[in-house]
């Protein structure tokens, strides 16, 4: 437990985006120890999750298309595009909610302002 909250970001603490986080002010205030706390355990929990998702993801898609681990395995040039790619075609992130803005049609399928999928 932390026993006292930094009051300024010196030199050393303004090179972290934790320090960012504690120096900035929205409004002429800064966050508080439980907002910077709450806002850390999101970013590591959101951070573990879509992670692990990934890799799982492309790992099933390897085992299912072995052509393509093979031409990674021979070209480790494209690492970049097959992680853009996995991110592309298996998303990490498992519900995400939506809100149609206004009514809309997506491949023929009426949408209603203010459905939620």
């Amino acid at each position: 437990m932390r026993t006292s909250w930094p009051s300024s970001a010196g030199p050393t603490r303004a090179k972290t985006w934790s320090a960012c986080l504690l120096s900035a002010e929205v409004g002429g205030e800064r966050l508080t120890e439980l907002e910077f706390d709450l806002f850390f355990l999101l970013l590591a929990v959101a951070g573990n999750e879509t992670t692990r998702n990934a890799i799982s993801h492309g790992m099933l898609g390897f085992f299912d298309h072995p052509d393509q681990w093979q031409r990674l395995l021979a070209d480790p040039s494209l690492m970049p595009t097959t992680v853009e790619e996995v991110l592309r075609w298996a998303s990490p992130v498992m519900h995400f909610r939506r809100t149609a803005m206004k009514d809309t049609e997506i491949r023929g399928v009426p949408i209603a302002r203010a459905t939620r999928s």
